[in-house]
């Protein structure tokens, strides 16, 4: 679904809202807040911070790889999860 840009399916509650949360920061930089309050009942504010800066720091590392034009090596051996 991610990489045909078409809506994930259905996910449990704890999961649904994190995607929700996930998707609605990075696509508007903002969260409403009826999205936060779901996120917010699933994880509590803690749990919360700490999805949030996890999401805030695996963008910055695609930001560095995008900017810098890193690439996988060309002779991995590892398979390339699917997305």
């Amino acid at each position: 679904a991610l990489r045909d840009k078409k809506p994930l399916p259905p996910a449990p509650a704890d999961e649904q809202a994190l995607i929700d949360f996930g998707t609605e920061l990075f696509a508007t930089k903002r969260v409403k807040q009826e999205t936060f309050d779901a996120a917010i009942d699933q994880f509590g504010a803690l749990q919360l911070t700490e999805l949030t800066t996890l999401m805030g720091y695996y963008s910055l590392l695609a930001m560095n790889a995008n900017a810098f034009e890193i690439d996988l090596p060309e002779n991995r051996t590892e398979p390339v999860l699917p997305v």
